[in-house]
């Protein structure tokens, strides 16, 4: 373990210009008096955002307006931590405490420790691997369709985009109690994941016709349909899929345009509800008709992953030493059918 009064140098993944990558190191102090600083166990690939990034897609890398993303930028969201050392005004956690955190591809973090308050990381089991618990992390991003659909026990849902988010959603749902799910995907590996994970039936919208499918399967289309893609030209076709009258979840974050909705026909006429479900949907605060919040929502989840009400090991194809970040960018890229979820094992 580190000396808790010592600067230590971190290492950090940075995306500092479109399709580059660079491992930086930096000096980390001690933490403050209201700090504590960490070492990751295990980071997660949030392939959705960090690949819109890396590529030059990402909303707000030309808007000069938005505040984030703007290169150079840190890259990661969700890790798995222990605590070093803690400042001398933090109560409650001691070195050795394991945390779910929304840090990145780093090595080592310093986080501030609001006095009062939720904190913004999470107490996690000693007894469960890092690279199981890490996925508690996007179960956060993904719960939110959960929230924003409503009634769920025996509703009829169809998750469009069968990537990690889509995976983690579908067995979320199916863990909420909908029936059936059922995954839509091009690729088969990840169709032959969402069975797996427990869907009734998967659909290959490039060899059939998904909403013909779709309507048989839940006799009239889904009751509820998450669009996981994060392309908005899928939205039309993912609004095909809902019986008149439905929920569209857009959890995805859509990237791009849809020019070819028709919002009289492909919705309007229908009654669709179409909601989105942002990762910040569910936060600290309890909202209007809206009780979710990260402290009821990520203990569950922890607790479902613990007791294996939702299995996630299968979701992760490639855990992989941080330098081969790089590597799993273009693996990801080029290679859906290959590579699902990437776990970063920082202490390995």
């Amino acid at each position: 373990m580190a000396d808790a009064v010592s600067p230590i140098q971190a290492r950090r993944w940075i995306v500092p210009a479109i399709r580059e990558t660079r491992l930086e190191s930096i000096e980390l102090p001690p933490p403050g008096p209201e700090e504590i600083r960490v070492r990751t166990e295990a980071s997660l690939v949030s392939a959705g955002t960090e690949l819109a990034i890396y590529t030059g897609i990402h909303q707000g890398l030309t808007n000069p307006e938005a505040r984030w993303p703007k290169l150079p930028v840190s890259m990661g969201y969700m890790g798995v931590v222990r605590v070093e050392s803690v400042g001398e005004k933090v109560t409650g956690l001691e070195p050795g405490h394991r945390l779910l955190t929304s840090t990145g591809h780093g090595s080592h973090w310093l986080l501030a420790v609001p006095p009062s308050g939720p904190w913004p990381f999470w107490p996690l089991p000693s007894d469960l691997p890092a690279s199981r618990l890490v996925l508690a992390r996007m179960g956060k991003t993904a719960i939110t369709s959960v929230c924003q659909a409503g009634s769920t026990v025996a509703q009829s849902v169809a998750v469009v985009g069968l990537g990690i988010v889509g995976q983690m959603a579908l067995r979320l749902f199916l863990a909420a109690g909908a029936h059936p799910a059922i995954g839509v995907d091009p690729v088969g590996f990840r169709r032959g994941l969402a069975l797996s994970g427990g869907a009734a039936a998967s659909v290959d919208p490039t060899e059939e016709d998904a909403p013909l499918s779709v309507r048989t399967l839940t006799r009239g289309g889904a009751d509820i349909v998450v669009d996981a893609t994060g392309h908005a030209g899928a939205l039309p076709g993912a609004m095909a899929l809902a019986r008149d009258g439905g929920t569209v979840i857009v959890l995805g974050s859509p990237r791009g345009a849809a020019p070819d909705v028709d919002f009289y026909s492909h919705l309007h006429r229908r009654s669709l509800r179409v909601v989105g479900a942002h990762d910040s949907g569910v936060g600290r605060e309890v909202r209007e008709n809206f009780p979710w919040t990260n402290e009821r929502v990520v203990p569950a989840i922890v607790e479902w992953i613990r007791r294996e009400r939702l299995r996630v090991d299968d979701l992760v194809t490639h855990r992989v030493s941080p330098e081969k970040l790089p590597e799993m960018y273009e693996l990801l890229l080029q290679h859906p059918d290959k590579v699902l979820g990437v776990v970063l094992e920082w202490e390995a």
